[in-house]
């Protein structure tokens, strides 16, 4: 409510859609609060709820640990662009002259902001495999049919119909147009993922961090932690990770 405010405050007009409220469905988890570790969060899982903390890595192509972060938002995609600055950060402090040019990551980091990070190549799966074709569909019928609407073929409302959203959103997504946008980022990234430049480099991505959690997780056995409080269960992973490197160190010596 506080950021609803200040925007209205800062442009002079009403932000669009619902307002939050702490009642909302979404909000109800918050009305609860685990008493062994506040810090952790209700997370969903594919195996069902946990409560816990949501530990992520940045791996070398040789499966190298060179940035590991916890949160105990739900979420991977708002993590992207610290924990990327942070890889980028340790590998300077520890002497690389090379830059990190490029970045593979999963449909979990899929965002506009990720995608256009600056001084990066991200390459970012827009969905699940088996739903790519779909979407790089709807997200060319929304194209086509905005361009409609700037042209007068049709109306707002018509549009809003045919897509399935609001009317709001359909001036959200011509705004995001007229200034320049493209709200096609789906279908062009499947596109260059669909390249064989693209398949090659995307291939990487299982084979460089899969690995390091199913090293962590299933060979060494580490599947939860020993801290409580976001901060020491930060510091734990990342004493985990480094001692990941260093047996793969020890291994190879």
């Amino acid at each position: 409510m506080a950021r609803r405010a200040e925007i209205e405050a800062r442009t002079g007009r009403p932000v669009r859609g619902r307002p939050p409220s702490p009642n909302a469905a979404t909000h109800k988890s918050r009305h609860q609060a685990n008493v062994t570790d506040p810090d952790s969060r209700l997370l969903k899982t594919k195996s069902g709820y946990v409560q816990g903390y949501n530990a992520r890595a940045v791996a070398t192509e040789d499966q190298y640990v060179v940035a590991a972060e916890v949160t105990n938002q739900a979420h991977d995609a708002p993590s992207f662009v610290p924990v990327i600055t942070t890889a980028k950060r340790n590998l300077r402090k520890a002497g690389e002259q090379r830059r990190v040019r490029r970045v593979v990551a999963d449909a979990g980091y899929w965002s506009d902001d990720n995608v256009n990070m600056a001084g990066v190549e991200s390459l970012i799966a827009p969905g699940r495999a088996r739903k790519l074709r779909q979407i790089g569909d709807q997200d060319r019928d929304r194209s086509e049919m905005l361009a409609r609407v700037e042209v007068g073929e049709t109306d707002r409302a018509s549009a809003a119909a045919q897509l399935g959203v609001t009317r709001a959103r359909v001036n959200q997504l011509l705004r995001i147009r007229r200034n320049g946008t493209p709200e096609t980022l789906t279908t062009e990234m499947m596109a260059k993922l669909d390249t064989p430049q693209g398949q090659k480099i995307y291939k990487k991505r299982p084979a460089s961090i899969e690995p390091v959690f199913a090293q962590i997780k299933h060979n060494r056995g580490m599947r939860t932690v020993s801290q409580r409080g976001l901060p020491p269960v930060d510091t734990e992973w990342k004493l985990i990770c480094a001692t990941h490197n260093l047996l793969k160190l020890w291994r190879i010596a």
